[in-house]
């Protein structure tokens, strides 16, 4: 107000608006390595899961989790964050768009402005600690009249960010039971 007379603000759509043809749904998870085991398990259905994006918080846990899917997943899996060379990237990305790869795990890096086609899930391994983050993270999916899925992954730590991001959107995402055959491991 102290640089502006009469200011105002134009929106094309509503900060939290969530995307209609975007279904969500959200796990509560006990710690770190329930997480990768749930994520090893859902991403068994090759069917439901033919190009799926999944989200951390930090390059550490995107090396890490890398090193671990690759053990069940090493050709159907890719790796995209900012300490990687241009030209790794550039890779990464061209062999998940062409479909070389079905599973890229990212950063925030490209949650914003990459046009990729047909991700049919966006899977938010952390929880993002800005709400608006989630919404860019899960508009990777359901572009172009497509339909898309989001799963949301959180700790009893990471449940607040849950909170601020449902709250955003002004809805309640559905919460599903982790199934009895992922190891919970403590």
């Amino acid at each position: 107000n102290s640089f502006y007379s009469n200011p105002e603000k134009v929106q094309i759509a509503l900060s939290g608006t969530p995307l209609d043809n975007i279904s969500q749904t959200k796990y509560a998870v006990p710690n770190y390595y329930t997480k990768e085991n749930l994520l090893v398990h859902i991403l068994k259905d090759k069917d439901e899961m033919k190009k799926v994006l999944v989200f951390v918080a930090s390059k550490k846990i995107a090396d890490r989790l890398y090193e671990s899917m690759s053990e069940f997943y090493l050709s159907e899996l890719a790796v995209i964050h900012s300490n990687k060379s241009q030209n790794y990237r550039f890779r990464s990305i061209n062999q998940y768009d062409e479909g070389k790869v079905r599973i890229l795990i990212a950063t925030d890096i490209i949650a914003r402005g990459l046009d990729l086609d047909k991700i049919s899930h966006v899977i938010n391994f952390d929880t993002p600690t800005f709400p608006e983050n989630y919404m860019h993270r899960i508009g990777r999916t359901g572009r172009a009249e497509e339909e898309g899925k989001s799963i949301l992954f959180y700790t009893e730590r990471e449940e607040y960010y849950t909170d601020q991001i449902e709250s955003l959107m002004g809805m309640k995402i559905d919460k599903l039971a982790i199934p009895e055959q992922v190891e919970r491991t403590q």
